[in-house]
């Protein structure tokens, strides 16, 4: 017990604890998670262009920022798992940079400095980590900002060694920002980190400025360089996606651009420090289904004791009063700046941290600044070094539950995902190229179509470098709404930088899935005219749904790709829906038979909750029928029309191809007829 009293955590455990912190915050669904928004347009680049792709995919906005591609893809390959991984020890990397960078400006509290970094790591305004292809970039940048920054503060602090750090640190500044634009407010920290640093030698205040411009200048001079590079001389191949709107706005209407630019900047600083930590305190409560919810508490919980735990027992030397009168007004400083400094690239091109589900992204840059505050925040509540460490622990620890529930959220997008694909590839083991496929809405929230095509791209064996593209993705709503399908008046060709696609309306396959109505997805044709499930939108658009565009047999056993798609779903009944639903496209009614006997044998029927909507059953039923198993269909007909009568018209249509006046049909026909109240 003595020894256990007397045990302390050395310093060097604090990348440790900072690493299984991620592990628990981001790590323990990793094997369940996969490719996401812009993930999979930059892994079909490489599938399909090779590296050299990325050059031409960034030619638009960003012609240098391939180069982090080409790297880890070459490290990493495709596997979807370990890009997780990646993207976890690189947001590891960022907090670890932290920790080292403000031990270096603040060698006197490097306790408060390691626990800012502990809510900067798990911190809940950015809340797309799982995204691992794309924001790699970012989580990269971190990594080298922090090492740039703390490579100038040695620096300004060893005179002796002072251009081989700047040069040094300067490298780093312009390999970061070669990246993406985001962290180049955050660059602009530079003048008040020397300004504390100055104020270390300097009690004069003009002595202090000077001195300060002077350490500044080569920061100074780089940046301005890259400001005006990046707006006017960077060479694009079209118009900047990312100009400076609301810059160049000011100057033809300065008022109301202020008026408008501070609504922005007061709604995102609330979100930023307030509004997103509401779902933290909240828990999830209502959000969440309950073994998520006590899985995330219990990992909240574990990680509230862990952490509070390991500071008490930190073996390092407390800050004295005198470090704490210099620390806490320079930290909150820099935090309020940091906050502000990093979205500002995002409100410079006119966009706000609250337009869209991606758009937390541009307070990213600024995210350790919540870090400082946290700590300043504590401090103010309460002197006692174990309340603070207490309190921040309880915060972290109900953060880390926040981002378990997310990365959930994310595991079930790519359960949803992996259904589609693969359901399609089950029904189409082959789409000629030139297919359009059509949904009403988009078949994933917060994913956007151009993910979805870049991923039907993925799914079909393809030529090297195809121009066009094999497959696009298209919605009916909101663009066709209020049109009927003309097929020489709509022109299908979408780009997306540097993928294309070219196809014609006839040459597309309608999709639909409602989880309320279907257990799988359906290809839509004209035999759903009748459904009583689909909008009268989609009843319109059933004549360009071509089935023809399908071929039985797949081109490669090597698609659909498992690193990228995940190993194949258990074969259950959407599985053998989808095969029976292909075998009576091409009328091999020998296989639907033997599908139906499997799925019977497998304890499906129209009673079962797992197999419950008749539209799913009436590929078997043509099946029987056409085997002239004629008691069977009908037994089968008459469970899937007890278990939704609003089927009634489908089934009756589909009895209406038998003839009647054949000797073995004739009674079970008509019997069906009349208990299905079909009209003669």
């Amino acid at each position: 017990m003595k020894r256990l009293e007397g045990f302390q955590f050395p310093v060097w455990t604090v990348p440790v604890m900072l690493l299984l912190l991620g592990i628990l915050c981001f790590g323990l669904l990793v094997s369940e998670l996969g490719f996401y928004w812009d993930d999979w347009a930059k892994t079909l680049v490489n599938v399909l262009y090779g590296m050299s792709g990325y050059l031409e995919y960034y030619a638009e906005d960003r012609p240098y920022s391939g180069w982090t591609h080409v790297l880890f893809v070459s490290l990493l390959g495709n596997d979807r798992v370990l890009w997780q991984i990646l993207n976890l020890v690189l947001r590891w990397g960022a907090a670890w940079g932290m920790v080292w960078c403000f031990n270096v400006l603040w060698p006197q509290a490097r306790r408060e400095v390691t626990l800012a970094a502990v809510i900067f790591m798990v911190a809940p305004v950015f809340t797309q980590q799982p995204i691992a292809v794309t924001f790699h970039q970012q989580w990269l940048q971190y990594v080298l900002y922090f090492i740039s920054l703390g490579l100038m503060i040695r620096g300004v602090r060893k005179k002796k060694f002072y251009w081989v750090y700047t040069l040094l640190s300067l490298f780093l500044m312009a390999v970061q920002l070669t990246v993406t634009e985001y962290f180049i407010g955050v660059e602009l920290l530079r003048p008040l980190v020397i300004w504390f640093l100055c104020g270390e030698e300097q009690t004069d205040w003009k002595q202090r400025i000077i001195e300060t411009l002077k350490r500044y200048l080569p920061y100074l001079i780089f940046s301005v360089g890259y400001i005006l590079w990046r707006m006017f001389l960077m060479p694009l191949s079209g118009e900047d996606p990312y100009r400076a709107t609301t810059l160049f706005d000011f100057f033809q209407s300065p008022v109301q651009t202020v008026l408008k630019w501070s609504r922005i900047v007061i709604m995102d600083m609330g979100e930023i420090l307030f509004g997103s930590w509401k779902e933290v305190v909240g828990i999830g409560v209502g959000e969440h289904s309950t073994p998520i919810l006590l899985f995330s508490w219990g990992v909240g919980l574990a990680s509230m004791i862990l952490l509070a735990v390991y500071f008490l027992k930190l073996k390092m030397p407390h800050t004295s009063q005198e470090g704490k009168q210099t620390f806490l007004p320079q930290a909150a400083l820099l935090g309020i700046a940091a906050i502000v400094l990093g979205t500002l690239p995002g409100w410079l091109i006119g966009r706000s941290v609250l337009d869209d589900f991606h758009s937390n992204r541009y307070a990213l840059p600024g995210m350790f600044g919540m870090g400082l505050l946290a700590v300043v925040i504590s401090d103010w509540l309460s002197e006692d070094w174990r309340k603070q460490v207490v309190m921040l622990s309880v915060l972290a620890g109900m953060a880390v539950g926040f981002q378990v529930r997310t990365v959930n959220d994310f595991r079930w997008a790519w359960k949803d995902q992996q259904q589609l694909y693969w359901q399609l590839n089950w029904r189409a083991p082959y789409l000629k190229p030139g297919t359009a496929v059509f949904f009403e809405n988009e078949p994933f929230p917060n994913q956007g179509l151009f993910s979805t095509s870049s991923a039907l791209n993925l799914l079909y064996p393809q030529d090297e470098n195809p121009h066009p593209l094999g497959y696009w993705a298209y919605t009916l709503l909101p663009r066709y709404v209020d049109q009927k399908p003309n097929f020489s008046a709509h022109s299908l060709n979408s780009s997306f930088r540097s993928l294309n696609f070219e196809g014609k309306v006839e040459d597309s396959i309608l999709l639909h899935f409602d989880p309320q109505r279907s257990n799988c997805w359906w290809l839509l044709g004209p035999q759903d005219a009748l459904n009583p499930y689909l909008s009268d939108l989609e009843k319109d658009w059933l004549v360009i749904s071509n089935s023809d565009r399908i071929e039985p047999d797949q081109k490669s056993s090597m698609y659909p790709p498992r690193e990228l798609f995940g190993a194949e779903p258990e074969h259950g009944w959407c599985y053998l829906y989808q095969k029976a639903e292909l075998a009576s496209q091409f009328e091999d009614w020998e296989t639907v038979v033997d599908l139906n006997d499997q799925a019977q044998a497998a304890g499906y029927s129209p009673d079962t909750r797992a197999s419950n909507v008749p539209r799913e059953w009436m590929p078997f039923i043509k099946g029987l029928l056409a085997a002239e198993n004629w008691q069977e269909a009908k037994d089968l007909t008459l469970e899937s029309y007890r278990q939704d009568r609003k089927y009634g018209g489908m089934l009756c249509d589909i009895w209406s191809t038998v003839r009647a006046g054949d000797e073995g049909p004739a009674d079970v026909k008509d019997e069906i007829m009349n208990e299905l109240g079909c009209m003669n």
